[in-house]
């Protein structure tokens, strides 16, 4: 045994010894080459280097301390940022007392607005959320179309987007779709069928003024959806009805086919009793002395349309019809002298080809005459619109009209060109110098054969077809075009059959293209 642990000491000892004699220097040293390395590269020991590690860790709990002090010494609404920015929100919290922001007093520059909206990642109160919308419409007119592409903006859209259809206040959602209308945004976007939904679930709340100044705005978009606008029916169709005041419900007859005419809806059922409403009312001619102008101006608009429905031949036709537009033509007569230039325009527009006699048309062009020179694209638009495209006017001002139109020819689209010529051929103002100069532009739309759109292919054939003036060259380039992008015209049957038709009686393609199109009808 004592042999054996002799053994086990010799053994061991020089490994013992090594580690020994390791420590004993780290000792005298101070230098450790394993542990302990501080950020200049030296090695400490191990007093020194727990001094340190203390050190550091009072400084950052110094820091921390710090930091808190600033966060809360600063404003309110530097600290709700930070909190936004760090994500140490609590939502619940947030939702329930949230800050009060007035915009009028908080926010005094679109810019200012656009900062704060960039800081938010949390549910909004419906009164802050109002805040916002309502600084939105003050600055509407600053609001450029690249401000609507930021990323503030985006978000705010999300966050209205979800909330819109807990909104509680129906003032608030008049607001909101105001707002909606200012703003135009695209069909596509979410924020339109959200809308729709909560519209339809407070539609018993709604007064009939608010739900009209809703379908107001509705139509200049063009939005919503079918079944909306047949739900809105009877809740308008009851409040009319209810009312004992002749002119409010005359004024909100117009304003309801107004809306439905800009989106092309209503049942036949509705329209005709709204007209039969308009119609009754219009016979007591004192409902014109207290009717603002621009009022009787749209009832004339909504009643020139429906010369042109077959579904309301039989009310075309009637002698309280008749009496409707001469009524209103004497009134008109009397307050010629204060009406403006868009007036007369749409006033041109709602008689339209069969309504109003030639004294009042003379009327309303002379005063047109007046000052032709001075007028700008948008004004030679409405010109067009409101006496070339009604046939109403005369050849002299057609005459007049041809210059202006070409040396703006580049300003006007491919429809709208295709409208004018045609109705320059019904008018019989033959000028083939014309002709060839508008063919020439439209030429060019129908080479870029890519981008040239259904709508505008149907249209430009529809024109041209009928007046049969265009050159070879013209239709040949039209049917290549139809044939390239036949796919994408026979997606709508409606224009695709309507297509054919004009391509049957007039037989200005090849007969292989009629027999296609009539094969995907």
């Amino acid at each position: 045994m004592n042999i054996i642990k002799c053994y086990r000491k010799s053994l061991y000892r020089p490994a013992f010894n090594f580690f020994w004699k390791k420590e004993q220097k780290q000792q005298q040293t101070g230098k450790n080459d394993e542990k302990n390395q501080n950020q200049t590269g030296d090695w400490k020991g191990k007093e020194e280097y727990l001094a340190d590690l203390r050190k550091k860790r009072e400084e950052y709990e110094k820091m921390k301390i710090k930091n808190e002090k600033e966060v809360h010494t600063q404003t309110i609404r530097q600290a709700r940022e930070h909190e936004v920015n760090y994500g140490r929100v609590d939502f619940a919290k947030v939702f329930i007392d949230n800050i009060n922001i007035q915009y009028s007093s908080e926010f005094k520059h679109p810019e200012e607005m656009f900062n704060f909206l960039g800081t938010l990642k949390v549910q909004l109160t419906e009164k802050n959320l109002m805040s916002c919308v309502n600084a939105f419409i003050q600055f509407a007119d600053r609001i450029t179309e690249d401000d609507l592409i930021r990323y503030e903006f985006q978000e705010f859209q999300a966050i209205l987007t979800k909330q819109i259809r807990i909104i509680s206040d129906v003032e608030n959602l008049i607001k909101i779709t105001k707002l909606l209308d200012i703003l135009c945004l695209p069909s596509e976007h979410e924020i339109w069928g959200q809308l729709e939904i909560s519209i339809l679930n407070r539609m018993s709340k709604l007064k009939l003024e608010q739900l009209l100044e809703i379908l107001s705005h509705l139509s200049n978009q063009k939005e919503g959806s079918d079944q909306f606008w047949d739900q809105c029916e009877n809740q308008i169709q009851d409040s009319i009805n209810k009312l004992q005041d002749i002119n409010q419900q005359y004024q909100s007859v117009i304003t309801t086919l107004m809306c439905y005419w800009r989106v092309q809806r209503g049942t036949k059922q509705f329209v005709r009793g709204l007209v039969g409403i308009m119609l009754e009312n219009s016979q007591d001619q004192q409902i014109y002395q207290q009717l603002p102008i621009n009022t009787i101006i749209q009832g004339v608009l909504v009643m020139g349309q429906l010369c042109e429905k077959q579904d309301t031949a039989d009310i075309v036709k009637s002698q309280h019809f008749k009496d409707y537009f001469n009524t209103v033509e004497k009134h008109l007569l009397q307050q010629f002298d204060t009406l403006n230039f868009e007036q007369i325009c749409l006033i041109s527009q709602g008689f339209g080809f069969e309504q109003g006699s030639e004294a009042l048309m003379q009327k309303l062009e002379s005063k047109i005459l007046q000052d032709f020179d001075k007028y700008e694209l948008s004004e030679l638009k409405l010109i067009i619109k409101s006496f070339l495209l009604s046939y109403r006017g005369s050849k002299k001002l057609f005459k007049i009209m041809i210059n202006k139109i070409s040396s703006l020819k580049h300003e006007f689209t491919s429809i709208e060109l295709a409208e004018i010529v045609k109705s320059y051929y019904i008018t019989e103002n033959d000028n083939q110098e014309f002709y060839a100069d508008i063919e020439r532009k439209i030429l060019q739309r129908l080479k870029d054969v890519r981008e040239i759109t259904p709508q505008e292919i149907y249209e430009i054939a529809y024109s041209y077809l009928i007046t049969r003036i265009g050159s070879r060259e013209f239709y040949k380039l039209l049917e290549i075009v139809i044939t390239f992008r036949f796919d994408d015209l026979r997606q709508n049957a409606i224009l695709m059959g309507k297509l054919h038709d004009l391509y049957l009686k007039s037989a200005l393609c090849d007969t292989k293209l009629i027999e296609r199109m009539a094969s995907v009808l």
